[in-house]
């Protein structure tokens, strides 16, 4: 699974502000959350950085050749221990509080526990990350008690 500080060891890390974002970091958010290209940091494309952008479209090519999944949650089977909720690394590209346990808080996540049960509030923002696995079933493998599927 691709992070956000995955992304962000290959930007130039020099805050320019030239692709809309006032950080590299939150430059790499927006690439993992498909809001922004590698093509929208002006200084990759530059020959200065081609190495590092050949390295990031390797990186990144399962995600962004990534087809959109069906997620089913069977709540009787479901006991609310958030392991899927942490694990999904579409929660944590657009929330790295989730990651930490904390609990994601943004309209872009996949999943969250409510009432002690796992909850799906963005199915458009769960990707299969990789086509030729199968796809990400990060948060069907960490569920201890099978009640995540897929369509």
């Amino acid at each position: 699974m691709v992070s956000i500080y995955d992304v962000y060891a290959y930007l130039p890390k020099t805050n320019c502000g030239k692709c809309g974002e006032t950080t590299c970091l939150a430059f790499a958010s927006k690439v993992l959350k498909r809001e922004a290209g590698l093509s929208d940091c002006p200084p990759l494309t530059g020959p200065k950085y081609s190495d590092n952008i050949q390295k990031l479209e390797v990186l990144l090519k399962p995600m962004f050749d990534a087809e959109k999944t069906g997620i089913l949650v069977d709540l009787d089977h479901c006991n609310g221990c958030g392991n899927c909720v942490i694990i999904c690394p579409a929660n944590a590209a657009s929330n790295m509080n989730s990651a930490g346990g904390k609990g994601p808080k943004a309209e872009s996540i996949v999943l969250i526990v409510e009432n002690g049960k796992v909850k799906i509030i963005n199915l458009k923002a769960c990707y299969r990350f990789s086509p030729t696995t199968g796809g990400c079933r990060a948060c069907a493998e960490a569920c201890p008690t099978q009640a995540i599927t897929f369509a």
